[in-house]
């Protein structure tokens, strides 16, 4: 059925907003740039400026694609996600500088497996060729074998944890492989947890 028209921002409009927003943010930090290293509070003010820019380039471009209704309240959804992804800086700062923490540099952001080179699971007529891509990845920087983390962000609650237990949400587990077979081929890297990210209010929603 077609989608009645509405003056709000639809879902995926925003899902897709705030994911290029990250990616960009963090492209600029994560491994292999000059910036890859945990985010501080040193740097929360020039970064958080750095972050509203990307925003407001995100929010004009879908403007230009003419994929924004009314414009008052496209402004005010631009304030609130201005305004969560100033949260999860706020919130990562937090967590990289608490002492019984273990920083974490973003290894990287939007990493496809399965497309370069083939991810099979399984064998036989049982075999299953997937690929996808991970929304971002982060390490501990320094350890070994190197502890990575897997991030997915949502901005609604991703599955609950009994699903992932009981084998029936299978995102983050194949998250998981994909990581260790495909970005850690042969280096020795350990998962250290896998979490949902809720981008409503800048915090892990299961890990």
């Amino acid at each position: 059925a077609l989608e009645e028209p509405s003056e709000e921002a639809q879902a995926l409009d925003l899902g897709l907003i705030t994911h290029r927003v990250l990616r960009n943010f963090f492209r600029e930090r994560q491994h292999g740039t000059d910036n890859y290293r945990p985010l501080t509070s040193d740097e929360l003010e020039a970064e958080t400026e750095r972050l509203t820019r990307l925003v407001g380039a995100a929010f004009r471009e879908w403007d230009a694609r003419g994929l924004v209704g009314h414009a008052r309240l496209w402004e005010i959804t631009r304030q609130e996600v201005e305004q969560d992804l100033r949260e999860v800086l706020d919130f990562e700062a937090g967590e990289n500088e608490d002492p019984e923490g273990m920083p974490r540099a973003v290894w990287g952001t939007e990493i496809e497996y399965g497309e370069t080179a083939p991810f099979v699971l399984g064998e036989g007529e049982d075999a299953l060729l997937l690929h996808g891509r991970i929304d971002r990845l982060d390490v501990v920087p320094g350890t070994e074998p190197l502890q990575f983390v897997l991030l997915d962000y949502k901005r609604g609650q991703g599955d609950p944890p009994a699903a992932i237990l009981q084998g029936v949400s299978f995102q983050l587990p194949l998250y998981y492989l994909a990581a260790r077979r495909t970005v850690f081929e042969g280096r020795e890297a350990e998962g250290s947890w896998w979490a949902y990210y809720e981008l409503g209010w800048g915090g892990w929603w299961f890990w």
